[in-house]
């Protein structure tokens, strides 16, 4: 991953995020590299950033990707609104993923993907909440204000680099593989096009750059 472009797609989505005032942090591996290294990980091919479901609507989604593609990112659309989801956001071949959030009691559930699987991502919502500003390459980020409890959650102890990582079994509080069923399927299918919708309504509204 070429740090220079995820840096500045990193500060991109901050700012589309921040202006149209939706929640953030640094997440995952970009959380992990942050706080331990002050770098991006090495062999680290994307970016993560987590958001809030609740502060998103259709209408409000449909602004954000609208601004987001006016910035040179395509999009990718993966789940059920209000259910499960994550947007992938592409520019210049570095990718970033933003999770959602959703609130489940006293848990924070995020979600990832993988050939029509869904896995599971818990977290106390408490510790996912509250938020605090970070430097990060001398720019300042949003994370989680407890970020050793967030990454010990998911890594426990996130201070030893680990050659064997895989995403799709080694986190701590993961689920166990979910498949979708035609069903899901359906549903996403609805709602990924009404968000598409969305998008393409919000954009004409967007003044274009000049």
């Amino acid at each position: 991953m070429d740090t220079n472009i995820a840096l500045e797609n990193l500060l991109l989505a901050r700012d589309v995020l921040s202006a149209i005032n939706v929640r953030y942090f640094l997440a995952d591996g970009t959380l992990l590299g942050s706080v331990r290294d002050r770098r991006f990980i090495d062999g680290d091919n994307d970016i993560d950033i987590g958001v809030f479901a609740e502060d998103f609507d259709v209408i409000s989604f449909g602004l954000y990707a609208s601004l987001m593609r006016r910035k040179g990112f395509e999009r990718q659309l993966m789940g059920i609104w209000n259910k499960y989801f994550v947007v992938q956001w592409m520019r210049r071949n570095v990718m970033v993923d933003v999770a959602f959030y959703f609130r489940r009691g006293d848990r924070r559930i995020a979600h990832v993907f993988d050939k029509g699987r869904i896995l599971e991502l818990t977290y106390p919502a408490d510790i996912i909440e509250a938020l605090s500003p970070v430097d990060f390459y001398g720019s300042t980020f949003m994370a989680p204000k407890n970020e050793g409890a967030v990454l010990s959650c998911q890594y426990g102890d996130w201070t030893v680099r680990r050659s064997d990582w895989d995403w799709r079994t080694s986190p701590l509080n993961l689920s166990p593989w979910k498949n979708t069923t035609k069903l899901d399927s359906l549903y996403s299918s609805l709602s990924i096009g009404i968000l598409r919708l969305s998008d393409k309504v919000m954009g004409r509204f967007i003044i274009p750059q000049s």
